[in-house]
């Protein structure tokens, strides 16, 4: 019998991307005016029944009332209100210690000092036993990524890797957290795993039992992937001073086979009115709201859902259980969309007539026009390699797919910008894998002709162009939407003697 097992609640005070900068000593200035507080008189402005919301770092007491509202894990602030924030940062969120944008908010709310000063060295000890009572981050192998934070831990995959196969491994698939991992549930728990569908309590088992286990390969793409490129492109954008400033290797992308049951056969089951409601109506009625154990929540389109019919809830990847930074021991999978919405260690679905409403899903990943970004790009190529011979040739290889509603046709190179273009040899791993095309990646493979750069020497760029079935060409440049989903013009560089 599964035995809830709750995630952490020693969990983010403040949780904000943690940009390139360091501060971790922030103290006091001897002449500062503002007022000093007890840590009493700060425990009872916690937050409740409509009290101020204040917190303590390095003995001074910030006024995060307004802040709270907007911060991005959503209710997790409420855990440190009238408390010392530093317990939740040292225990799970380090990358806190070191952003800028976190001493923004502090150096603009703060309001006075502790009055007293506790003696750091116990509290460090207390602090020190709470994170070992509650760390469980799963033991990895880095081996295979570049990590931008390490709690949560964020990474993208090195591009030799992605090419190695045409199905990415569990072990090689780039690790997005929004928050720490949930605390781990034991394989022979996973049947009786509880996850809440339309307000009603239900288990794995009993999913499995209603719902035949059905298999689907497809892209998953972190939203941010090629932000770097978006930034070459348009100039700064939302990751610009970020830990995601430097994506330079495209790498949070990764093709996989993925195996559990028809989510829209689900919903249909659980939500039959609604549902024939939402097929009904012109415009879309009602969003599912997807809901972690880690607390990340996000919704979409149950319209878009419906249509597509091929989205899974999914326990299995590449034919093994789901690691834990892929979601053990269940997570949604909705092919053709951007990788938030592929919630992890689901816990609850359900349907509302709006969007989720928290700070993750009304202020993240939207566009330049402020609407929530559901699907990924619909045509993309990546350059992952590129090196040229002493013979003067240039070997380009790459990935290139779609979001589902068309398949990749063919890819072009080009060595001088766009005037002449050069046919990559598309591999057709899919039809070796059995595994349809519609959402899954093709790699690809040219060798051109390097042209000679100006003094003999130096850097030659190479762009990549996809084409789908059905005519539609990659942009060279696409518009700007805040670093997100970037599909302009692949590029690389490779050097030439």
């Amino acid at each position: 019998m599964y035995r809830a097992r709750p995630f952490l609640k020693l969990a983010p005070a403040l949780c904000l991307c943690a940009p390139l900068a360091a501060w971790r000593n922030i103290t006091t200035a001897d002449n500062d005016a503002r007022p000093s507080y007890t840590r009493e008189e700060v425990s009872e402005n916690d937050g409740s029944e409509g009290k101020p919301f204040w917190v303590i770092y390095k003995q001074s007491v910030y006024d995060l009332t307004t802040f709270r509202s907007s911060h991005p894990g959503g209710s997790f602030i409420d855990q440190a209100g009238g408390t010392d924030v530093e317990v939740f940062w040292r225990a799970r969120w380090p990358q806190h210690f070191e952003s800028s944008r976190m001493k923004k908010v502090l150096d603009e709310t703060r309001v006075g000092a502790v009055l007293e000063v506790e003696d750091e060295e116990e509290v460090a000890d207390e602090d020190e036993d709470d994170e070992e009572a509650e760390y469980d981050e799963p033991v990895r192998d880095m081996s295979n990524f570049r990590t931008f934070s390490t709690m949560p831990l964020d990474s993208e995959t090195r591009p030799s890797v992605l090419l190695d196969s045409f199905i990415t491994d569990q072990t090689a698939l780039y690790i997005r957290n929004h928050s720490p991992v949930p605390l781990s549930v034991c394989e022979e728990d996973v049947a009786s795993y509880p996850i809440t569908i339309a307000n009603t309590l239900t288990t794995l088992s009993d999913i499995s039992l209603s719902h035949p286990l059905v298999s689907l390969t497809c892209v998953l793409q972190c939203a941010g992937n090629r932000q770097e490129d978006d930034f070459e492109a348009s100039g700064p954008n939302f990751f610009t001073g970020t830990v995601f400033q430097d994506t330079s290797e495209s790498g949070q992308v990764g093709n996989v086979t993925w195996e559990g049951h028809s989510l829209c056969d689900i919903l249909r089951s659980r939500y039959p009115l609604e549902c024939g409601e939402e097929e009904r109506a012109e415009d879309s009625v009602y969003h599912v709201v997807f809901t972690g154990a880690d607390e990340f929540e996000s919704s979409t389109p149950l319209s878009t859902l419906l249509s597509r019919g091929d989205a899974i809830l999914a326990t299995r990847m590449n034919g093994s259980p789901l690691s834990r930074d892929h979601g053990h021991p269940v997570r949604a999978v909705l092919p053709g969309h951007v990788g938030c919405r592929n919630v992890k260690w689901l816990e609850s679905i359900k349907l509302s007539k709006s969007p989720s409403s928290l700070p993750w899903n009304q202020r993240y990943y939207k566009d330049a026009d402020g609407q929530h970004i559901q699907m990924l790009p619909s045509l993309q190529s990546i350059i992952f390699s590129a090196s040229a011979s002493s013979a003067g040739k240039l070997t380009v290889c790459g990935v290139a797919y779609t979001n589902g509603d068309a398949s990749v046709s063919h890819v072009d190179v080009t060595t001088d910008g766009g005037k002449t273009w050069s046919a990559a040899n598309v591999l057709r791993d899919d039809k070796e894998a059995g595994a349809p095309a519609k959402y899954s990646w093709s790699r690809w493979t040219a060798t051109v002709d390097a042209p000679r750069p100006p003094k003999g020497e130096g850097q030659v760029t190479v762009h990549s162009r996809a084409t789908d079935s059905a005519g539609g060409v990659q942009p060279e440049k696409s518009e700007s939407q805040n670093g997100y989903v970037y599909n302009g013009w692949g590029k690389a560089t490779a050097t030439r003697g």
